[in-house]
């Protein structure tokens, strides 16, 4: 690959790992088989959105009320430990990391999940070395975006993230942004550029290409 004059940025679930199913059933697991149809659209609506949040608006749509602080810390904690199976061993996303090894870009991780679980996650798959900096909560993706910006100075950033979440952040920070949608695919009508993953470096450079035109219309 030629040098870029941009930088890239990546979420993590969806876009570098095969994890937005596995968490969506670990997540489901938490409520009573009563409610799993209605948690389960809720789950898969709020992909990209910060746990804590996803969970009370879940809780909300099941039961009809908020939880309280110890009933929602409760849930947390139930999630992190239903987590630690789904996690042991996450499905990389096709081609990402002999893309990582060939690109020269600067790249950065931007997720809403925990920071820990993200670093993790990098360490188990042995990426952490690929990015420069890795985000997770409770820094929002929108300002992480905008410092990896700050820190690439002159040059742009592309974000490829799973979630309609992901573009907003990417449109309030500035970004470019390309859909990945070979897990998930919030995107079926939009004109998003977008790739199913990393295989091809052709589909992702034009993917890039496009991104990087329609953010400086």
């Amino acid at each position: 690959m030629q040098p870029p004059s941009y930088a890239i940025a990546f979420d993590m679930d969806g876009v570098i790992f095969r994890t937005t199913r596995p968490k969506h059933d670990a997540m489901l697991s938490l409520f009573p088989g009563a409610t799993k149809e209605v948690a389960s659209d809720e789950i898969m609506s709020m992909s990209g959105v910060p746990r804590g949040q996803k969970l009370t608006r879940v809780y909300e749509r099941c039961f009809g009320r908020t939880p309280s602080g110890a009933e929602l810390q409760a849930l947390l904690q139930k999630y992190e430990v239903a987590l630690r199976v789904v996690l042991a061993d996450p499905v990389v996303t096709p081609g990402i990391k002999s893309f990582l090894e060939r690109s020269s870009s600067q790249c950065f991780v931007c997720s809403s999940a925990p920071l820990e679980e993200v670093e993790r996650q990098l360490q188990i798959a042995g990426l952490e070395k690929r990015f420069e900096r890795a985000y997770g909560a409770p820094t929002s993706k929108t300002q992480a975006l905008q410092d990896v910006s700050r820190r690439v100075g002159h040059m742009d950033v592309v974000f490829f993230g799973d979630a309609t979440a992901d573009l907003k952040a990417a449109k309030d920070a500035g970004c470019a942004f390309v859909a990945v949608v070979g897990e998930t695919d919030q995107f079926p009508e939009s004109p998003t550029p977008r790739v199913a993953d990393f295989v091809n470096d052709v589909v992702v450079l034009d993917a890039i290409n496009c991104a990087l035109v329609a953010n400086a219309a």
